[in-house]
């Protein structure tokens, strides 16, 4: 991966792990429960279950098509089918469902507080690193 013009670094499934581990710590200190049973459990592991098969889905396509998967990469083509139909970054939106699937599993407050931050971390490090239009040297 190449290091952009914001600094990050990171690829977005590494920034919800990052913020899946905030979250185990800020409940180890401070313990906030919410309540788990069978439908909590049976619901987590369908939308991790979504997640994985929608990740697999959108990056065989794209490996098909012959473009990057690196989310830092500069895509061959701009795709327009299978999940790229519903979503501009169907990846994302997996990884989105695979981080609630395991704040379902958990059954803690955490990760639920915290997902609109992760949410934007995503996308702040999936922005362009020059605003539309503006050319660099």
């Amino acid at each position: 991966m190449s290091r952009r013009a914001t600094g990050i670094f990171l690829p977005p499934p590494a920034i919800y792990l990052l913020f899946l581990a905030l979250a185990w710590l800020l409940h180890w200190l401070w313990h906030l429960a919410l309540p788990r049973n069978l439908w909590t459990h049976y619901f987590g592991w369908g939308l991790i279950d979504a997640g994985v098969l929608l990740m697999l889905w959108a990056g065989l396509l794209m490996l098909w098509r012959k473009t990057t998967v690196n989310p830092y990469g500069k895509p061959a083509k701009l795709l327009e089918e299978g999940p790229f139909r519903f979503s501009r970054n169907p990846i994302y939106l997996a990884d989105s469902l695979i981080y609630c699937g395991i704040a379902l599993l958990w059954g803690s407050l955490w990760p639920w507080l915290l997902l609109p931050v992760g949410s934007v971390a995503v996308s702040y490090a999936a922005a362009p690193a020059r605003p539309f239009g503006l050319r660099g040297k």
